[in-house]
């Protein structure tokens, strides 16, 4: 009888042992797959000429079968955003979220995503006549700004800059309670701190990007790299202080993470871009 109790209590343990085994190997290779999968292992390539940087918009990795303008205005293209809805991407009508940072009083873009019913979260710091509000059922205004810190810095390129409100976002999804939700769509148009912006999260947090479906950016390098702001002087375009080497990373880091070019086009002296993501391409 003893025996008997010994074996079935042996049989026990080396069940308990076998499982923790399993668990301990399957948690190895998801944590090898994440940080596959958030690049820690992304091969940057030197920028090497000027000219290699523009063609970078030429290369669409992806075409869109069903590419749609949301924000056009009349006479107008430059306020328009344009989304991918092929089903791959999982942006479907009535159950979409977006979150667009860069707004300027023009609200055509975020009205458009609001009648395609998406939930809508708006952000811009320099719309001073504006606070914290509900614009309508489904789009929510924040006047804070998107950076690399959480407090007052500089927003705005050249002269033309003021001292606002901003965020990580980090911050500003965990202050939505969206740091485990998918974000469909995120729409960046903020005069340069969009750099913060993609440094800040690709080094810190990128896991959080994996939940993004598509990004929609408009990528202010300048005519030369300068970006057209000169605090601090930018010499030369391939100099480490140019945006052009540093978006130039970025963009690589970019699709380690998953996302291919889908859109560009030139609205001089930048572009906009559309990258989308999906889990198997």
């Amino acid at each position: 009888m003893t025996s008997r109790i010994i074996t079935t209590v042996s049989m026990g343990v080396i069940m308990i042992v076998i499982c923790l085994c399993l668990l301990s190997m399957s948690h190895q290779s998801r944590k090898t797959r994440f940080r596959r999968h958030v690049g820690r292992k992304c091969f940057i390539k030197p920028l090497r000429s000027v000219s290699e940087f523009y063609h970078y918009f030429e290369k669409i990795e992806y075409k869109c079968n069903s590419l749609k303008p949301f924000g056009m205005r009349p006479l107008r293209e430059d306020g328009a955003k344009f989304v991918c809805l092929d089903e791959k991407f999982g942006l479907k009508r009535n159950a979409c979220t977006v979150l667009s940072f860069g707004v300027n009083y023009e609200w055509e873009f975020e009205d458009d995503m609001d009648d395609y019913g998406c939930k809508v979260y708006a952000f811009d710091p320099t719309m001073q006549t504006q606070n914290d509000n509900k614009r309508s059922e489904r789009i929510s205004f924040y006047r804070l700004g998107i950076g690399d810190i959480q407090g007052t810095r500089n927003v705005g390129m050249g002269q033309d800059f003021d001292y606002f409100k901003v965020d990580r976002y980090e911050n500003i999804l965990h202050m939505l309670g969206l740091q485990d939700a998918r974000v469909d769509y995120l729409k960046m148009d903020v005069e340069l701190s969009e750099l913060e912006f993609l440094r800040d999260v690709l080094r810190n947090n990128p896991h959080y990007l994996t939940n993004v479906g598509q990004i929609a950016m408009e990528i202010h390098h300048g005519y030369n790299g300068e970006g057209l702001d000169q605090k601090p002087p930018r010499v030369g375009p391939l100099s480490p202080t140019s945006t052009l080497p540093l978006f130039w990373s970025h963009f690589q880091e970019l699709r380690c993470l998953g996302f291919r070019l889908v859109h560009a086009r030139e609205n001089s002296p930048w572009h906009e871009v559309l990258w989308a993501r999906a889990d198997h391409w």
